[in-house]
């Protein structure tokens, strides 16, 4: 059994890879050269992390399982958990984003397209592109609206 918070870390973990790829600095090569390989190497960490999952469920106990439970400031109840039918999902969805990047690493991307799709790799079963498309469309270059508004 695993002991440590492996959905927080697994859930959350892009989020360190989005600050590093925004601390990024230098000319545009280098900075693109650089913000890809952060994208690629956060996106396999997180998928190591979340082999753990699969490692430390266990199939014959119904319901939720690796529960996490914390109170923040008394108001905020944060509470987490994998079931039968979401544990294959954040297997999937992890195992993706590191094929992703390969697959599209030599496409010229924008530093905060990068970071949203670090971001919402994170999420489970793909719940935030709705909002990864508002924000791209929120902070997007001339050029990307011009592309989006063509899609």
């Amino acid at each position: 059994m695993v002991n440590w918070p492996v959905l927080s870390l697994t859930t959350f973990l892009p989020l360190v890879g989005a600050a590093f790829i925004m601390m990024v600095r230098g000319d545009e090569v280098s900075v693109a050269r650089n913000v890809r390989a952060i994208a690629l190497w956060t996106s396999i960490a997180t998928f190591a992390v979340s082999l753990m999952i699969w490692v430390g469920y266990d199939p014959r106990n119904a319901g939720f399982q690796m529960v996490e439970e914390m109170r923040w400031f008394s108001l905020i109840h944060y509470r987490m958990g994998v079931d039968g039918i979401s544990m294959p999902f954040v297997i999937l969805t992890t195992f993706l984003m590191p094929i992703q990047k390969f697959i599209f690493r030599g496409l010229e991307l924008k530093i905060l397209t990068q970071s949203s799709t670090a971001f919402a790799g994170g999420q489970m079963a793909g719940c935030m592109r709705p909002r990864e498309a508002q924000f791209r469309r929120l902070f997007a270059t001339e050029r990307e609206k011009t592309i989006l508004r063509n899609n």
